[in-house]
């Protein structure tokens, strides 16, 4: 039973490799013009329904796969396995030059499984979106000469995917450690179209990356608990070969060319978080950091660190029994 679900999931996950062009557009934002596009917040699932915590959540009553910190898988259960797909939609609008643009966009947001491969040790591999790119924006120029204008249009697709191993150790009854080796991968186009030319610019680059979990899980009384947590991912980048195609109204081709290569940066991030929970309520906050100021800067743009703070709750009236899940 176990192979069988394991065989489906990776065909599941070599079609959306084959296939990402087929997807829906993955953002609609003006902010994923620059770097690698709009960073995922890797909320999916349990983590999601929590508000987007999970370093140091860990909760006993519920069989989930933790997307946040790697040591958070640790209590699979033996003789489980855990498949979780995860999709997500995006509606919203942007002011700007008197002019009110309205995007949509929608895509799967995860595919992953996970099980417990021997007593101390359990595995999880998925595939989920790293970053994205996403805009589409018009800008009038004036023709010289004239008092009319001319319509150029911006726009961008693509983006990363994160292919990953996780594997979580418990070190002992209450501390587990976790380390998530992921492939980075993908393609970024920036296009550019007006009635006289068409120009774009494609980059595609990928990058294998670790990044460590810690937790520790202690057992407060009967039937509640305490869970501490704390992340690290180091400062990385992706080396990206480039290339630009371009030509004119007349379809003559005026550019073909391989460019030099470029790299995108991968910040450090750190964070740390705490959790309470019970057979029916779990509480929990969390703290990341991510050091964008670090990274080297492209053009003129420059970024900010980030500094985020979560709280989430849960309650769980008969998580248990399924026929009577209301019942408390």
């Amino acid at each position: 039973m176990m192979k069988n679900s394991i065989y489906c999931l990776l065909l599941l996950i070599v079609s959306w490799v084959g296939g990402q062009r087929a997807y829906a557009q993955a953002t609609a934002s003006p902010h994923s013009l620059f770097g690698i596009g709009e960073v995922n917040t890797g909320n999916f699932g349990e983590n999601s329904g929590m508000a987007g915590v999970g370093i140091g959540y860990m909760n006993p009553n519920v069989a989930a796969l933790n997307t946040l910190n790697p040591a958070g898988n640790a209590l699979i259960p033996h003789q489980t396995f855990i498949f979780d797909g995860s999709f997500y939609g995006k509606l919203a609008w942007y002011d700007g030059q008197g002019k009110k643009v309205y995007a949509g966009a929608g895509n799967i947001s995860r595919l992953a499984f996970g099980f417990r491969a021997a007593k101390p040790w359990t595995i999880s591999v998925g595939l989920t979106p790293y970053s994205a790119v996403g805009y589409n924006i018009v800008k009038d120029s004036p023709i010289d000469g004239t008092h009319q204008t001319f319509e150029t249009k911006f726009t961008g697709e693509g983006g990363f995917n994160k292919l990953y191993l996780t594997q979580s150790l418990n070190i002992s009854p209450k501390l587990s450690a976790g380390v998530n080796a992921s492939l980075i991968f993908g393609t970024i186009r920036h296009k550019e179209t007006s009635a006289y030319w068409y120009a774009e610019n494609k980059s595609r680059g990928e990058k294998v990356y670790f990044d460590f979990g810690l937790q520790y899980y202690e057992q407060l009384a009967s039937n509640r608990y305490l869970t501490v947590g704390a992340i690290y991912g180091y400062k990385s980048y992706v080396q990206m070969t480039n290339t630009r195609y371009a030509y004119d109204f007349e379809d003559t081709v005026a550019i073909n060319e391989v460019r030099p290569p470029t790299r995108q940066n991968l910040p450090e991030f750190y964070g740390v978080g705490a959790s309470i929970s019970s057979r029916k309520m779990t509480l929990a906050l969390d703290y990341l950091y991510q050091g964008w100021a670090r990274v080297e800067p492209t053009s003129n743009i420059r970024y900010k660190n980030m500094n985020k703070v979560t709280f989430g709750m849960s309650y769980l009236p008969n998580a248990l029994d399924a026929r009577r899940y209301w019942q408390t």
